[in-house]
């Protein structure tokens, strides 16, 4: 059986501007480098097998550190990308509202199944991040892998799993969840914990 330790990203500059940086590549801030220490510290004592991230440079630099506490090289994997959003991508929440006002209204309330113009639903983004998990588990058996991607997806999978809504599964930046993966599929062990980020 896989066991998969899915880690959201450390803060990203996008984090702090309230931005919808889906697919816009922002790097990490400076608490963001800080998180992202903490938790490749955290995950030193694992066995981790291999190292996979989301090719966003935010997600990439905290799967560096990680593997790098293994002697590891980070597969980049463009599955486990956050959510495209299309037109509002980049842009900040106070703008899109101003603009948008009606679309992200609708959105906000089933982020699941409404999309920004151009851009992916939530739905879509779990099918994309659960395909490129498939691929991980086909690659490993018995092992442990460490797979930094975004807290959308994570989020959108998640609220499947628990059956909760999407905003209920939310997770903080290098916060931590435990899956496994057998032949019945995946099974919850743990989910957002960042415990690691406590004084």
């Amino acid at each position: 059986m896989l066991r998969i330790l899915l880690v959201r990203h450390g803060e990203s500059v996008g984090n702090i501007d309230d931005k919808y940086s889906g697919h816009t590549d922002d790097g990490l801030s400076d608490l963001g480098r800080e998180q992202v220490k903490k938790v490749a510290a955290r995950l030193r004592g694992e066995q981790i097998a291999a190292v996979y991230a989301s090719d966003l440079i935010r997600a990439y630099e905290t799967a560096a550190a990680i593997a790098a506490e293994h002697g590891l090289t980070v597969v980049k994997m463009p599955g486990l990308r956050e959510i495209n959003f299309g037109d509002w991508d980049g842009v900040p929440g106070a703008e899109i509202m101003q603009r948008w006002g009606e679309d992200i209204t609708r959105w906000r309330e089933d982020p699941m199944r409404v999309r920004a113009p151009g851009g992916e639903t939530y739905t879509e983004v779990r099918e994309r991040f659960l395909a490129s998990l498939q691929a991980i588990a086909a690659r490993h058996d018995a092992e442990t892998v460490a797979v930094v991607t975004h807290g959308g997806p994570i989020a959108a999978l998640y609220c499947e799993l628990l059956q909760k809504k999407f905003y209920e599964c939310a997770v903080k930046n290098t916060a931590v969840c435990e899956l496994e993966f057998g032949p019945d599929g995946l099974k919850i062990v743990s989910h957002g914990d960042a415990s690691h980020l406590e004084d």
